[in-house]
């Protein structure tokens, strides 16, 4: 055979071809999550894959919000999860949780660390913090009421009334699902900063899946040393957990029983009392979320609802804080009804 023969026939090596494979999702329009992707040099025991997740364009479906400034569609938690999952992001248990002494009810911090693992096989970690000082966020709510009540010719009692009640009733609400907040707030930075995610997509965009690179440990497996040095970790691996073999009696497996305290299972925490079990990744992005952006997000499932606005009693603008929850939940369940 020829040397130019021998060229065409023989395959490329395994990063140039992932490398390849990269470029096509590029010219494609897919989005590639961990931006900086470039493999060479992999050894033969390993090889390159792509994986793909997709995340739906329908606010409805819950992979994503709208946000009303940058009129953009937003990665809910819900959808970032799903693409943590395809990056293989890993979190550091040990730091991540609740980190204030909880001894002040104006004060909660959330902290989260998350971590990727390189082609080298070294982890990437990156820790991120949410926090609410509810002295601040008072602070804020009664400059917007304040803006909001003068755009509206409030004067006097009437624009103090306003603004107190506005305030009261946001800071109680977030004050019930501040650890929820939290915790949402710092995972998401978590993993919009590790895959390089843009601030928001279009539902064009999104109807493109996103993809991610990664390493598999692929042996030969038809080599026939490494099936017999597979086979002896395999063994090794479950007799480490049932016991060792004992080769004079017919090489069985002896098993020997374990006594579990009741205790360590008396000794389980209570779940938190504040963070409500029914609520959803979506709904909770919905709860985060200001006035405005509730409104078109309700104004939007109640499009995709066939839902009449004309039948509610008042302007969305004018519903207050458990009225819009209460409308969203019943939205949510319009949608949740099979056509």
């Amino acid at each position: 055979m020829s040397e130019e023969a021998k060229k065409i026939n023989e395959k490329p090596p395994k990063g140039e071809l992932i490398n390849i494979e990269i470029d096509k999702a590029k010219k494609a329009g897919m989005n590639l999550l961990l931006p900086s992707i470039h493999m060479e040099g992999l050894s033969e025991f390993h090889s390159p894959v792509l994986d793909y997740c997709e995340l739906s364009p329908e606010i409805s479906d819950g992979d994503v919000y709208f946000h009303s400034e940058s009129k953009k569609l937003v990665p809910s938690k819900q959808g970032l999860m799903k693409l943590a999952m395809c990056a293989g992001i890993m979190w550091d248990m040990s730091r991540t949780g609740r980190t204030d002494d909880r001894k002040s009810r104006d004060y909660v911090s959330y902290s989260a660390c998350g971590a990727v693992r390189r082609i080298d096989g070294t982890l990437v970690h990156f820790p991120a913090e949410y926090d609410m000082d509810f002295a601040v966020i008072e602070e804020k709510l009664r400059d917007q009421y304040t803006k909001k009540g003068k755009s509206a010719k409030k004067t006097g009692d009437e624009l103090h009334g306003y603004i107190d009640y506005c305030v009261k009733r946001d800071l109680l609400y977030k004050r019930e699902h501040k650890l929820k907040i939290c915790e949402s707030g710092a995972m998401t930075r978590v993993i919009r900063s590790l895959l390089g995610l843009k601030a928001g997509y279009t539902a064009q965009e999104l109807k493109k899946p996103f993809v991610v690179a990664r390493i598999v440990f692929r042996p030969d497996y038809s080599d026939p040393e490494i099936r017999k040095i597979m086979i002896k970790k395999s063994i090794e691996s479950i007799t480490g957990i049932y016991g060792g073999v004992d080769e004079d009696v017919n090489e069985q497996i002896s098993f020997t029983p374990i006594d579990i305290p009741t205790s360590d299972f008396d000794n389980e925490d209570p779940p938190d009392p504040e963070t409500p079990d029914n609520l959803t990744s979506e709904k909770a992005d919905f709860l985060a979320s200001d006035n405005q952006t509730k409104i078109t997000t309700l104004e939007t499932m109640a499009k995709r609802a066939d839902y009449d606005l004309k039948q509610i009693k008042k302007p969305l603008d004018k519903f207050t804080e458990e009225e819009l929850e209460g409308f969203f939940d019943k939205l949510d369940a319009l949608l949740d009804i099979p056509f």
